[in-house]
């Protein structure tokens, strides 16, 4: 008999997940959440307004464009780590059969990381309530103010 945190895994697993170690939590692509695991999880099914939808699926590919760009980097670092070695060292490089492939492999994952995330930040954009939007559109107004400022108070500092 299965639990109710491994059915609700099962049900919403077919969407894309992430798990967050750190946070014992798990992100699914539907906007699905469960923290913990057992009987402690608490388990949150998709939200109903697809405005909340939408942010929580631009949650869940935020996190997995940060998984695979970590996971790329990692590896990128630890073959420039190799290499390095292997120069100072005398050694052969490291097996490019093998490393060339799988940074192919990781790089795309991030590449298509990234085109779901374009996705996910458009249909918020789409779905956003005027008062959202106001706000947005308030703080990067705000933003570009400040950052105006900033310039002219560095130029008067200078003069």
């Amino acid at each position: 008999m299965q639990t109710l945190d491994k059915q609700f895994h099962e049900d919403h697993k077919g969407s894309g997940f992430v798990f967050l170690e750190e946070e014992d939590c798990t992100l699914y692509g539907d906007g699905a959440v469960m923290t913990g695991r057992g009987i402690e999880s608490v388990m949150r099914v998709p939200p109903a307004n697809a405005f909340e939808r939408a942010r929580a699926v631009r949650d869940f590919r935020t996190v997995s464009l940060r998984i695979a760009t970590k996971r790329f980097t990692n590896l990128a670092d630890q073959v420039q780590a190799a290499l390095s070695a292997a120069d100072k060292s005398g050694d052969p490089p490291p097996d490019s059969s093998v490393v060339i492939p799988k940074l192919r492999e990781l790089r795309r994952a991030v590449d298509t990381a990234r085109s779901g995330l374009e996705k996910a930040e458009a249909e918020c954009l789409a779905l956003e309530p005027p008062m959202a939007k106001r706000q947005r559109e308030n703080r990067e107004k705000n933003r570009i103010a400040r950052k105006a400022f900033s310039r002219e108070l560095r130029k008067a500092l200078k003069e």
